[in-house]
């Protein structure tokens, strides 16, 4: 048998069994190591323990199966269903905000009171500053640089490229903000640039040494089009598509050296990030609807496919105003903090022995109220549905754990 937490900081191990901690979007404390004194279920909580103020401790409600518990309180699994050892860890949510910072972002479109850069910093202060305790944050604008001519699509490499490092969004909100509201847009729109130097700062630079989960929230209001090598009609010349041409190809080399649409260099860079270890949100601010499909296709490179509407990146409307856009910024950040999507590290042995506990209390498997393997992904996911999902994310809960190796309750 193999259990994971996700839970208390006051949570320790005991000698029979395993916790690690999975998935967690936000922070706990792991354990460290097996506890002679504890009693012979798998862990142990202090039953006053909450997150430290990031959630408060609370139950479920009566429809869910209470099994039986040792005297500790952790749910008491059979013996003979076996015993690994595997020792927590620490898993955090760490978000590097890579925000386009074109020139077409000092537009104001109809639906919004304020020019579209305004409305980021606003936007990231209303959906951030509830939750800015809970997670970690940084910020990389893109392009780098004043908005003249020459750096029109600069982005560096290095730390050069991360305007602010990734820290405790309780400290980096207010210097995100401060430098969201320093900076003058202008230039083009090096998105494929702005992506390597995130991977480049995840794998090789300061990012790689943080602790927890890593993502970006990709954050653009046009299409890329910053790759001098490329030439192109005007059908795929940006300036063209943006309706800022007075004739002809406004891409032709003897007009100018960029513009031409660069989707395929975006979704490279984000497959390259996926694939080191770190999942990108796509929001589209308005401005990107006539680079709908290539969003998508963004949005399904970088790993994370919106649900909640007909496209597959966070789209933002012109009608939605700036209310739209804080409400894509607080639903992401929702999705990274609350606990009824639970990563997991390894796939479990025999997916009919797998169970799911919250604060002690078995969720069966199935029906509108209970959980269901997520295989979509790799490592898979449990998802807590329904009522007891609507329960955890508004009382909150002391532990959810994952129990392998013992018959699935239904």
């Amino acid at each position: 048998m193999k259990r994971f937490y996700l839970g208390s900081p006051k949570m320790r191990c005991g000698r029979a069994g395993a916790a690690a901690v999975i998935g967690a979007m936000i922070g706990v404390a792991a354990c460290s190591g097996d506890d002679d004194d504890a009693g012979p279920g798998v862990g142990s909580l202090d039953p006053n323990a909450t997150f430290g103020g990031a959630i408060p401790g609370g139950g479920l409600d009566a429809s869910v199966n209470e099994p039986n518990a040792d005297a500790t309180g952790t749910p008491a699994v059979d013996g003979a269903c076996g015993g690994t050892t595997v020792k927590a860890s620490a898993r955090g949510a760490n978000i590097l905000m890579v925000v386009d910072a074109s020139g077409s972002m000092l537009q104001k479109p109809d639906g919004f009171p304020v020019r579209k850069w305004d409305a980021i910093s606003t936007s990231l202060r209303d959906a951030l500053g509830p939750v800015r305790s809970r997670l970690s944050l940084g910020l990389e604008l893109f392009p780098h640089g004043a908005a003249s001519s020459d750096s029109a699509c600069s982005m560096p490499t290095g730390p050069e490229a991360i305007d602010v490092p990734i820290g405790p969004g309780s400290t980096t909100l207010d210097t995100i903000i401060a430098k969201v509201s320093d900076t003058m847009p202008g230039g083009a729109t090096p998105t494929a640039s702005a992506i390597a130097a995130a991977r480049e700062y995840f794998t090789a630079g300061a990012g790689k040494d943080l602790a927890g989960d890593k993502y970006v929230i990709l954050a653009t209001d046009g299409g890329p089009n910053c790759n001098t090598a490329l030439t192109c009609g005007a059908d795929a010349c940006t300036t063209n598509i943006d309706g800022n041409c007075s004739s002809g190809n406004c891409c032709d080399p003897s007009v100018s050296r960029i513009g031409c649409l660069d989707g395929e260099s975006v979704k490279m860079e984000l497959a390259a990030l996926k694939d080191a270890g770190v999942k990108t949100f796509v929001v589209g601010i308005p401005g990107t609807e006539a680079y709908r499909s290539w969003l998508d296709q963004f949005a399904e490179a970088g790993g994370f496919v919106s649900t909640t509407g007909p496209d597959k990146y966070y789209s933002v409307s012109a009608a939605g105003g700036v209310a739209g856009l804080t409400s894509v910024f607080a639903l992401i950040t929702g999705e990274l903090i609350t606990t009824c999507r639970i990563g997991l590290d390894e796939a479990a042995p025999d997916a009919s022995l797998i169970n799911v506990y919250v604060d002690d209390k078995a969720v069966p498997q199935g029906g509108d109220d209970g959980w269901e393997l997520d295989a979509s992904t790799d490592p898979p996911a449990i998802v807590i549905k329904g009522r007891t999902c609507e329960t955890v994310k508004d009382r909150g809960a002391r532990v959810i754990s994952v129990v392998y190796g013992c018959p699935t309750i239904r």
